[in-house]
């Protein structure tokens, strides 16, 4: 729903020009799979690349264990900690989060992780305080990792974003039974030609 302010500036640019564009800004998500991580201490995972425009500003991720063939008999609302300790995101040279996280969930180390969860619902709403759906003992014991990479450079001007995840562990190496899944919430834009005909709670 627009504002009555920003309702009167479209009514007045379409009332000058019955070909006028709207631009619309707005959010998508896509989610990726990664079937299987290398069974090394740490792996890097190139994503996509996407253009500008569509700038990730959260990507959420998930590991999941993957022993049974049959993929109908596992719970897929069930995830793990996989025993990672790190996660950095890189789009093209900048990279999130600044600090490293440190994790070790067989110590119950992992209040980073939960803070960036927590944090996460007020910063996608423009919210003061968020609501998490998960206390920090469910999220120790299914647990999501989110990497808030709305703050961006205004230099990080590319035609293209080259999005890769860094994963690594305190153990030896990952399993081979985990896969990886991360959705990436980014920008998207289209563009609309109005008329003055037009019902404004559609935009």
């Amino acid at each position: 729903m627009l504002s009555d302010k920003q309702r009167l500036k479209l009514l007045y640019r379409l009332n000058r020009s019955t070909t006028a564009k709207v631009k619309i800004a707005y959010r998508m998500w896509d989610l990726y799979e990664l079937p299987t991580i290398r069974e090394t201490a740490s792996d890097i995972w190139a994503v996509k690349t996407t253009n500008s425009l569509e700038r990730p500003r959260f990507i959420i991720i998930g590991f999941q264990n993957s022993v049974n063939k049959d993929h109908r008999s596992e719970d897929v609302t069930q995830f793990t900690h996989a025993g990672v300790s790190n996660i950095c995101l890189y789009l093209n040279l900048e990279v999130y989060p600044y600090e490293r996280w440190n994790l070790d969930f067989d110590e119950k180390l992992d209040a980073i992780a939960y803070y960036a969860y927590e944090k996460f619902q007020g910063s996608y709403y423009g919210k003061d305080m968020g609501e998490p759906m998960m206390s920090i003992e469910e999220c120790h014991a299914n647990p999501l990792f989110i990497i808030d990479c709305n703050h961006q450079p205004d230099a990080m001007e590319s035609s293209t974003v080259d999005i890769k995840l860094e994963f690594e562990t305190r153990k030896t190496k990952f399993s081979s039974h985990t896969k990886i899944y991360a959705l990436i919430l980014h920008d998207a834009y289209s563009t609309s030609a109005l008329d003055g005909s037009i019902q404004m709670d559609a935009i």
